[in-house]
């Protein structure tokens, strides 16, 4: 009776399932055999190599992680396709972390329009893939997925986004990731093109992000926003150095956009830097070196506030077209090739000033005497960090553009086992202006 009695007590509790820890190739021999052998809640722990397959996460909420990071593990297509598929409704508990992901059509792919997939996508370098269609480093497609702290360049599409595509009711969170030298064929958005339907709202938030050398062979040369009926938040991007050739400026008459362009949509632009950025069209027509704004069947709202626009080549700082009347605040709008403002003007706060970067375009922190320091909107600032994680908002006022300057250790030198690197604190007038490189 008394064997009895705690048996019932022990199957009245229920059971707990462990999650499991399955090595690849120690357990599985590759990562698709370790994901199918998962079940929620595992981890597929990859060993350094280099792994000829195309994985699908199958909708299982599992972590699928290298042991030693990108630089070491690879997943490299086997054939053509997408290297890493999420279309089974997978959400933000299925992590994708770790891998250098190459030499696929596309590199990874999120979501269908009738089975959206969010996953996190962290810590990864996706670059090397190349195909016609939109979205060659990563592809999201009615899904909210968030892209995190990766690296994603050298990838091409001959379409659309080069390095990411977004499309459909789709509301990803993109942030701290590197997006340079990714470029599009014919298309829009070299690094990154939003293009949502107005049937299908969205509501994107692009931060804390390096775009730089992308390049797009019509509009948007590090982004592209096409949004109607919901809201993209571009906020604490530097924005350098990208290019946009305007394919069909020609036909549309429509500036390309070098930096950003933004067509019929509710874009907030804000505390961002956006310089050194080229702009050109076939027929030599103005336009946007750094950011463009246009409409035509869609009122765009389009608000630019606490955003450094300077030094862009061959076309204008701001460029407004077609009617679209966007609200520009408290920004830093100097010496762009074709003009800092077209088709709008400066507002309540703007100024025309060099923004006296740390070093004018390779280091863009900006320097103790910079007129884009304690000079931007508090009331528009919603964040906490700025593009490299200090404190948002640091001395009172916030500073205009990506960088808010912040009294901290710098260091220069070679931080590697055996190497040497000097440390100097960046403060108060009178100490040594030493900036971090951003190459």
């Amino acid at each position: 009776m008394r064997s009895l009695f705690v048996a019932a007590i022990v199957l009245a509790f229920p059971v707990i399932a462990m999650s499991a820890t399955i090595h690849v190739p120690a357990d599985q021999p590759s990562i698709q055999a370790g994901i199918d052998a998962a079940v929620n809640g595992d981890t597929v722990l990859v060993a350094p190599g280099r792994y000829l397959e195309n994985i699908d996460f199958t909708g299982k909420a599992i972590t699928v992680m290298s042991s030693e990071g990108p630089p070491y593990t690879t997943i490299h297509t086997k054939g053509t396709g997408t290297v890493v598929s999420f279309h089974s409704n997978e959400g933000n508990d299925s992590v994708l972390q770790g891998f250098s992901i190459t030499g696929g059509g596309r590199g990874i792919y999120c979501g269908k329009l009738n089975s959206p997939s969010s996953p996190t996508i962290i810590g990864n370098h996706i670059f090397g893939n190349s195909g016609y269609g939109p979205g060659a480093g990563i592809f999201v497609e009615g899904s909210s997925p968030t892209v995190e702290d990766n690296v994603i360049f050298s990838n091409y599409s001959v379409s659309n986004g080069g390095g990411i595509q977004v499309s459909y009711h789709s509301s990803p969170l993109i942030r701290r990731n590197w997006i340079y030298s990714n470029s599009t064929g014919k298309g829009d958005g070299g690094g990154i093109k939003i293009w949502i339907l107005q049937a299908w709202p969205g509501n994107p938030i692009i931060e804390n992000n390096i775009i730089a050398c992308n390049v797009a062979n019509d509009k948007g040369g590090g982004l592209f926003v096409f949004n109607p009926m919901g809201k993209t938040l571009i906020k604490n991007n530097l924005i350098i150095y990208n290019e946009a050739y305007g394919a069909d400026a020609a036909i549309e008459c429509r500036g390309p956009g070098g930096g950003i362009y933004t067509e019929e949509s509710f874009t907030i632009i804000s505390n961002n830097t956006i310089c050194f950025n080229y702009a050109e069209s076939p027929l030599s027509i103005i336009v946007a070196a750094g950011l463009g704004c246009s409409e035509d069947l869609y009122i765009s709202k389009v608000e630019i506030f606490n955003n450094i626009i300077t030094s862009n080549l061959h076309g204008a700082g701001i460029m407004c077209q077609h009617n679209v009347v966007p609200t520009i605040t408290f920004n830093d709008v100097w010496q762009n090739e074709g003009g800092d403002y077209i088709g709008c003007c400066a507002g309540a706060g703007d100024i025309s000033e060099d923004p006296l970067f740390v070093q004018s375009g390779r280091d863009f922190h900006l320097t103790y005497p910079s007129p884009c320091k304690d000079t931007g909107d508090n009331t528009a600032v919603t964040e906490l960090y700025d593009f490299e994680g200090d404190p948002r908002i640091a001395y009172g006022t916030v500073d205009m553009g990506a960088d808010e300057f912040y009294m901290h250790l710098y260091y220069t030198g070679d931080t590697t086992p055996g190497g040497s690197a000097a440390l100097k604190f960046v403060g108060d007038p009178g100490t040594a202006q030493v900036g971090l490189m951003i190459w």
